[in-house]
């Protein structure tokens, strides 16, 4: 995915002739947009996968609990088939999870050696594999950190968030993985294990979106601190932004729709993102904003807004706790 740079605003590399991307800490090249599968069954992801390809995409993101990667991986070849040649599966960049080893909600498990969780990392993402039919995954993210709803990592957490962590970095040493990250990590889990790891994380992929602030829960600045790159999911607040007077106003300001205006917000901070939709119009949407800017007014504006609230991670707050897959 080497590409000659045009050039380089607020951390995001634009690139001549290729779907803009950012330079993880690792050297690995991440697109800006992914398409989100969240939700999809088997069936519908395949056929929303060929979808997003068609429209421009050269990103999905996935997860062991989706319960979906038998799909995407089909979704994946039909997308290589149906491009006659044009596009093969190094061209395209696969993201997807393995769920902790405390977890309430499917699949649920209370797992609380640290020598068992490794083992169970391993075994998940053989079920990856197996379901996905890929030889390598691109990016591999810890789902989220392991917790008893404590309101922050405390020191059980930190062993198993450590063990499977070891997982990932054995899975990247045997490059059966290019690049390894979490997801829903806060400062009090990210912390631990940055000071643990040989090699670091490269990703942290948050609940982030219009009304989140800048910088929720301080992850967000302690991801720039430590060169990790955030990439937000639900980047529409699930379809709740689409009431937002705001979003609308600014939107008609640069002929562009609501979506797009907080999808650019994301990606004009220097953020990556999944954004979900099988429509082809709202796909080719979603790739459509790199080539406009929003003005530091308007920028500032959305960063000010309070609603809709969600926590970016996991155990941001105990009282807060979401748990999402």
């Amino acid at each position: 995915m080497r590409s000659v740079f045009l050039g380089v605003f607020l951390g995001v590399v634009v690139a001549s002739g290729d779907f803009p991307f950012v330079v993880l800490n690792d050297g690995v090249e991440l697109p800006i947009v992914a398409q989100g599968t969240d939700s999809f069954n088997n069936t519908d992801v395949a056929i929303a996968i060929a979808a997003a390809v068609k429209a421009g995409f050269v990103a999905v993101d996935t997860a062991f609990n989706y319960g979906n990667q038998v799909g995407v991986g089909n979704g994946i070849r039909e997308a290589i088939r149906q491009s006659g040649g044009k596009i093969q599966r190094e061209n395209l960049f696969l993201i997807t999870k393995v769920p902790p080893c405390i977890h309430p909600a499917q699949p649920a498990r209370n797992i609380t050696d640290p020598s068992k969780c490794y083992q169970q990392t391993k075994d998940d993402v053989a079920a990856n594999f197996n379901q996905l039919g890929l030889a390598y995954i691109d990016l591999l993210l810890l789902h989220g950190p392991n917790h008893h709803g404590d309101g922050a990592c405390l020191d059980l957490a930190n062993a198993l968030n450590l063990a499977q962590w070891t997982a990932l970095q054995e899975l990247k040493s045997a490059k059966k993985v290019r690049s390894i990250g979490v997801s829903n990590y806060c400062p009090s889990c990210l912390s631990p294990l940055w000071a643990a790891a040989t090699t670091k994380p490269t990703v942290n992929q948050i609940a982030f979106h219009v009304g989140s602030g800048a910088d929720p829960d301080g992850i967000v600045s302690w991801c720039r601190q430590h060169d990790v790159s955030v990439q937000a999911y639900s980047p529409l607040a699930n379809g709740n932004l689409s009431h937002s007077s705001l979003l609308n106003k600014i939107g008609e300001k640069y002929s562009k729709s609501w979506a797009q205006v907080a999808l650019k917000w994301i990606v004009q901070q220097g953020h990556t993102l999944a954004a979900k939709s099988e429509n082809p119009t709202y796909l080719k949407e979603d790739i459509d904003i790199f080539d406009w800017d929003l003005s530091e007014a308007d920028m500032a504006t959305l960063t000010g807004q309070t609603q809709p609230a969600e926590p970016a991670s996991w155990v941001a707050a105990s009282d807060r706790l979401m748990i999402r897959v």
